[in-house]
């Protein structure tokens, strides 16, 4: 069974939209704040959406604390602020009501609190643009003096790179496929030295679309998803696993990555490829989307199984005259 159904209306479940999680309003919300915040010594600034959000790969997140990825792209060069001073200029303008400021070194993070949780956050990315180029601001209040600088980016590219990979129902099922890998990272992997960036970068390589042919072009998802994963799983196998951004500054983006957890991803891939290959085998779509649940979880529908709609009981009609 290919489960095409159950993964598409799982991907709708799992995916983050402007109308699940209200983030347009959010970000809306926080921009004005900036604006009003900053002083006027300050020099103008415009942004734009930059992650997986802009993307279209992002996924609902497990703990219901939602990511907001925005460039802040100030119109100045390199020499006019450190990048600490630019990114406490931000910080000051936000840092109030009930929000709560933190300056991380790739970025500055926005956390909304519901009392005492964080409802969401929004990270912050600051860039200054000189001519055609990008550059980020990095470090943080206590970072070494070498460690405060402005690092070349390239932020909209690597957004152009991924949209461009694909196109048409190609793109679509890109993009979904990059849903499922994430999720089902969040649920088996348990730590964060696989970014979604990886993730999403290690598809535009190797992803390969996957349709019937002969019937209707149709897609196939698990197939899709399939292949990629055993690319993966090949890649550790022979020692070869490395993603590196495709644009500037073209670092690797699974440096943090230890020995026993790229092991333990070997381990997870195994087991994953087995269950979407005994699903593909299996002849009742119940059984095979029981499993595929055990490695994507409790959103992946399973519909009724046969023997359970073969044993609900049917109405009786009775015609005829009464006795």
């Amino acid at each position: 069974m290919y489960c095409q159904q159950q993964f598409k209306e799982y991907y709708e479940e799992i995916k983050i939209s402007d109308e699940k999680a209200g983030l347009r309003e959010k970000r809306t919300i926080l921009l004005e704040a900036l604006s009003a915040g900053l002083s006027e010594e300050v020099p103008t600034w415009t942004h734009f959406n930059q992650g997986s959000y802009a993307m279209g790969t992002g996924v609902m997140p497990l703990d219901g604390n939602y990511d907001i990825d925005v460039g802040i792209v100030f119109d100045m060069d390199s020499t006019e602020y450190t990048a600490l001073e630019i990114k406490k200029e931000v910080f000051f303008a936000l840092n109030k009501g009930n929000r709560s400021v933190e300056i991380k070194y790739p970025c500055v993070r926005v956390n909304y609190m519901k009392g005492s949780e964080v409802d969401f956050h929004v990270d912050l990315a600051i860039y200054c643009k000189e001519d055609n180029d990008y550059y980020i601001a990095k470090g943080k209040t206590n970072s070494d003096e070498d460690k405060i600088l402005w690092e070349d980016s390239a932020p909209k590219e690597l957004i152009d790179w991924v949209y461009e990979r694909f196109s048409g129902d190609d793109r679509k099922q890109f993009l979904r496929v990059i849903s499922y890998l994430k999720r089902w990272r969040d649920l088996k992997l348990g730590h964060s030295n696989l970014p979604s960036i990886a993730l999403t970068v290690f598809a535009g390589e190797y992803f390969v679309p996957n349709h019937d042919v002969f019937n209707d072009n149709k897609p196939r998802d698990l197939l899709a998803l399939k292949d990629l994963a055993e690319m993966m799983k090949n890649k550790l196998d022979w020692g070869m696993f490395d993603i590196h951004l495709p644009v500037s500054p073209f670092t690797s983006l699974v440096a943090k990555l230890t020995e026993l957890q790229k092991e333990n991803l070997q381990d997870k891939l195994e087991c994953l490829i087995s269950v979407l290959n005994e699903a593909q085998s299996e002849t009742d779509t119940h059984k095979a989307c029981k499993k595929l649940a055990k490695q994507f979880g409790d959103e992946f529908p399973v519909p009724e199984a046969e023997a359970a709609k073969s044993n609900t009981p049917r109405s009786v009609t009775v015609t005829g005259s009464s006795a």
